[in-house]
């Protein structure tokens, strides 16, 4: 029996959740070299992030239109994204800011302690 049988949607839906975690940590470490930013300059064996988020107009009420969400990480990598859907708010920037940089600090040294700047 296929499973598409029983279910009506994404297929990706049905994978457990860990297989779904790794996928979006490898989607989130594929875009820092397509995205050609240069890391942030930092001290050698040192950890230090920096984290943001910002939405435009930044007080836009809930009726109001919102052109722009993002999400900023920075560090020994550095990453922008632009968030989507109508919903979103300026703290989902601010907490994608947090789970991009704790992604990014897994790929470094291991024995080095991260230190993450936020102003959440």
């Amino acid at each position: 029996m296929s499973a598409g049988w029983l279910f009506d949607g994404p297929q990706d839906l049905l994978a457990s959740r860990e297989d779904r975690r790794h996928w979006a940590e490898e989607r989130i470490r594929v875009l820092v070299p397509s995205s050609a930013l240069q890391p942030s300059p930092v001290a050698r064996g040192r950890q230090v992030w920096g984290t943001d988020g910002s939405m435009i107009p930044a007080s836009a009420s809930l009726c109001e239109s919102r052109r722009g969400r993002n999400a900023a990480v920075t560090g020994p990598s550095t990453l922008v994204v632009q968030l989507q859907g109508r919903n979103l708010s300026i703290l989902h920037g601010e907490l994608m800011g947090h789970v991009l940089a704790l992604v990014l600090c897994r790929n470094i040294d291991q024995t080095v302690v991260p230190t993450l700047y936020s102003d959440h």
